[in-house]
């Protein structure tokens, strides 16, 4: 199986919206897309994962500034 990892495009939300609720996130495509919109204003992004062209998983990731260690890039989704 090859896995293909990509930027989240518009097609995905319905699919993203299916697991967030498998994992008992109930969230609706407007709000979703919102979500996505200001991670991506504030320099993060959300990744998927596919799979025979179908979206397996995601994750949202996002660049944070620090006192102590400066910039990083964190897993938080």
């Amino acid at each position: 199986m090859t896995i293909v990892y990509r930027e989240l495009t518009t097609p995905d939300i319905p699919t993203i919206c299916s697991l967030m609720s498998e994992l008992g996130y109930q969230i609706n495509a407007d709000t979703l897309q919102s979500r996505i919109a200001d991670i991506r204003t504030n320099g993060g992004d959300v990744l998927v994962a596919e799979s025979e062209g179908n979206v397996i998983g995601c994750i949202n990731v996002i660049i944070d500034i620090r006192l102590a260690e400066g910039k990083a890039g964190e897993i938080v989704s």
